[in-house]
């Protein structure tokens, strides 16, 4: 249950049972449980909104998002010129990523010209 609740959420719903109290005592044993009802979706609520805010954040202190980038340029015709820009070097990060990955695996597992692994003892005879 305490991951369910929020402080800012049993805050309000406190101040908000306070005043009921101040303003109608009689209403309170009536909203009582209708406070107690509406703090776990409430804190919820709150909850994601604070993470997706926290998610904007994080994404504006990474390079700019697509989105971002094609509002900002204007005219169709700038927007589909910065989008291939874009693919243009996410293809080159990609390929850059797979030669990468083909040096590891080349310094890791020495082959056969058949393409079949070295052994160890196959390894010191060399």
């Amino acid at each position: 249950m305490k991951m369910c609740l929020n402080w800012k959420v049993l805050a309000g719903l406190g101040a908000l049972g306070v005043g009921v109290l101040v303003v109608s005592p009689g209403l309170l044993s009536a909203a009582l449980p209708v406070l107690l009802l509406v703090a776990c979706p409430l804190s919820m609520l709150v909850m994601m909104v604070g993470m997706n805010r926290m998610g904007r954040m994080e994404g504006n202190q990474s390079a700019a998002s697509p989105r971002t980038t094609v509002a900002a340029t204007g005219s169709r015709d700038n927007q589909l010129a910065q989008l291939r820009r874009e693919l243009d070097e996410v293809g080159a990060r990609q390929a850059a990523i797979v030669a990468r990955m083909r040096a590891v695996e080349v310094t890791e597992t020495p082959r056969l010209p058949s393409g079949d692994p070295l052994t160890a003892e196959q390894t010191r005879t060399r």
